[in-house]
């Protein structure tokens, strides 16, 4: 599936299942952070590129996030370039 939101584009694929859960990935090549409306008044910019998946159920879930940032900002503060990832395995927040 295509997504578009503001300037960012990017695209969804999986599947969703009442009795076995759901399994999604997700990848956008640019995401313009200033299309997401403020986030916990953190005031985040910049752009980054996007890769990951979320699997689970109506009980819990998992994440695994790649991202690789460009002209990063936080709260006024300017990180530049930056690469993370972002793992939750334990299902429960």
């Amino acid at each position: 599936t295509q997504l578009r939101i503001g300037n960012s584009q990017g695209e969804s694929s999986g599947t969703i299942n009442y009795e076995t859960g759901f399994q999604i990935s997700y990848s956008t090549p640019q995401l313009q952070l200033n299309d997401i409306q403020d986030l916990a008044n953190l005031k985040i910019e910049g752009t980054a590129a996007i890769t990951g998946t979320t699997q689970g159920n109506s009980s819990a879930a998992t994440m695994d996030l790649s991202a690789d940032g460009q002209k990063l900002w936080v709260k006024d503060f300017g990180l530049g370039q930056a690469k993370f990832k972002v793992k939750y395995e334990k299902g429960f927040i």
